[in-house]
């Protein structure tokens, strides 16, 4: 597994010894999901950490020959592996990850949530006795945290505050009420504003309309839900507010495949 895979804590000796080694040839083999928790790190021409928030979590994708290198304060935890680890198409969290990029962790739930992901993969990875797929399921869960952190972070400098802010307290709402609120009108009514004015800032700033965020959320649930928990497809549909029929159709449509296929497919990865 050690050529498909590898965690480590970074430390500051770990730091410097990334910093001084001549020789890394390879590193482009795989894929970089690195948790910046102090100081900051640099990848080429870019910089990470004293520009971003941290908690930070920085991905390098396969194939980058940039190295991701630390400064002398950098902390945190780097995981690398290959696609042929884990095969990250089949389950679609890859899918808009293109480049490069350092994703600030402004919400204090996924920061807890994430780090301690982070720390059982590690503590699995240096277990005398090494379970593979015990490895898979981890990274295949903090795969779907990252994904969810990222598709719900909005930072547009771009935009008008207002708009901006807007947008972040849709958000919020939206955290707190998607399960039991699936109407676009509950939210502009939250807001005080028209529904026409709310889908023309969330499509100004996320690209999505209203009814395409509260969707895209109450799939992430259900996706989250087939992969870390034993409930029924029922059970599952009860608590996201659906009954069992529509649910399917819900899902099929966001997902290409139904909720039975969707729990099969990961089970097969990561058996």
């Amino acid at each position: 597994m050690s050529k498909l895979f590898e965690s480590f804590e970074l430390t500051p000796l770990m730091g410097h010894q990334m910093r001084t080694m001549p020789d890394r040839q390879g590193e482009e083999d795989f894929i970089e999901l690195i948790l910046l928790t102090e100081g900051g790190a640099r990848k080429n021409s870019s910089f990470y950490g004293e520009q971003a928030s941290l908690p930070a979590i920085i991905y390098i994708p396969q194939g980058v020959t940039d190295k991701f290198i630390p400064d002398e304060q950098a902390m945190g935890y780097v995981i690398r592996f290959k696609n042929e680890f884990l095969p990250a198409n089949k389950v679609d969290l890859f899918a808009t990850f293109f480049d490069s990029c350092c994703m600030p962790l402004t919400s204090f739930a996924l920061q807890g949530t994430i780090i301690q992901l982070f720390k059982m993969i590690l503590c699995e990875y240096v277990a005398e006795q090494v379970d593979s797929k015990s490895i898979q399921y981890l990274l295949l869960s903090l795969l779907a945290k990252v994904d969810f952190a990222r598709k719900n972070e909005v930072v547009r400098e771009d935009f008008k505050e207002r708009e901006y802010l807007i947008c972040k307290t849709f958000l919020r709402l939206l955290e707190e009420n998607f399960i039991y609120n699936h109407k676009v009108e509950f939210y502009s009514k939250q807001l005080n504003i028209s529904l026409r004015s709310l889908n023309y800032m969330t499509t100004r700033v996320m690209g999505k309309s209203v009814l395409q965020l509260i969707d895209m959320r109450k799939h992430i649930e259900a996706r989250k839900l087939l992969v870390n928990s034993s409930k029924s497809i029922t059970e599952i549909a009860y608590e996201l507010g659906f009954d069992k029929s529509y649910f399917s159709r819900f899902f099929y449509k966001k997902a290409g495949m139904t909720p039975m296929q969707f729990r099969q497919e990961v089970q097969s990865t990561i058996s």
